[in-house]
């Protein structure tokens, strides 16, 4: 009867054990690691699991850069047609272009937590990122009917407060992976008085559809794609400021949002569970 027991039992745990994803990081006992950060950081959040190893992001962000495409062919083919107005696409850089969750990977093995002069760091290393999922075939299909892509970022202007210009190594960076005809250009964000961004987007949003982007003078912004509510016009980070009514038509057609569980303007919002924000 014991041994009946004893072996339901161990497959009961062998079940539950195998049921987690379990993400390998860095051996916590490496030379450099404390163990505090050994004891805080055993296993990495469920949101970068997610984010990183799940079939349903991969399967997400390719379905969502999918309708992107679909809507880039209805646009008119500037290179059949050179002497028509330029059409534009917004895009985020970062989670949306960009996946830059193996760093999250290092500050939780490291038991560190996000810091500007981190992420700076980071930035300023040469060719780390991974591509989301869907990005560099959405990019392609814009470059293969001669769109412009515009890539608004939070990443920082040149300030002496950060080591790295965040902004030239990251359209150095951009114009690598996909060339310079498709990126048109790359807006960062000022730095305010202390040296923080300034991440407020719809300036920059404005100066594109003024005409105000070198070689853009008359062109029309057709899409907006990103992983925050902030990266489309007018729009604000918490639910209870958003007019998602407005908002809904555009979903799918000009505005493609990407899921981004890591870190984002929500996570200071205050919302309630019940009831639902949006239906």
């Amino acid at each position: 009867m014991w041994r009946g027991l004893a072996v339901c039992l161990f497959v009961l745990l062998a079940s539950a054990c195998a049921s987690q994803r379990i993400v390998q990081i860095p051996d916590p006992k490496a030379p450099g690691r404390t163990p505090a950060a050994a004891e805080r950081q055993a296993l990495l959040p469920v949101q970068i699991q997610w984010f990183r190893t799940t079939a349903e992001y991969a399967a997400s962000t390719r379905t969502i850069y999918a309708a992107a495409t679909r809507q880039v062919g209805y646009q008119t083919d500037l290179c059949k047609e050179p002497n028509a107005s330029p059409w534009i696409v917004v895009m985020d850089a970062d989670e949306t272009i960009l996946d830059n969750s193996m760093w999250r990977v290092e500050l939780t093995a490291k038991g560190l937590d996000y810091s500007p002069e981190g992420w700076n760091e980071w930035v300023g290393r040469p060719r780390k990122e991974d591509l989301v999922p869907g990005a560099a075939d959405f990019i392609r299909a814009v470059a293969k009917r001669c769109g412009h892509i515009v890539v608004v970022t939070n990443r920082l202007l040149k300030t002496p407060k950060r080591s790295v210009d965040e902004c030239a190594v990251t359209r150095v960076h951009l114009r690598e992976l996909f060339g310079s005809d498709p990126i048109a250009d790359v807006l960062c964000a000022e730095p305010n008085e202390e040296g923080k961004p300034i991440n407020d987007k719809n300036p920059r949003f404005k100066r594109i559809e003024n005409g105000e982007v070198a070689g853009l003078h008359t062109g029309k912004i057709v899409m907006y794609v990103g992983d925050s509510i902030t990266d489309f016009p007018g729009m604000k980070g918490c639910p209870t400021e958003l007019d998602f009514e407005a908002m809904a038509p555009k979903l799918g057609t000009e505005y493609f949002v990407l899921p981004n569980p890591m870190y984002g303007g929500w996570l200071g919002c205050h919302t309630p569970v019940e009831p639902r924000p949006f239906h």
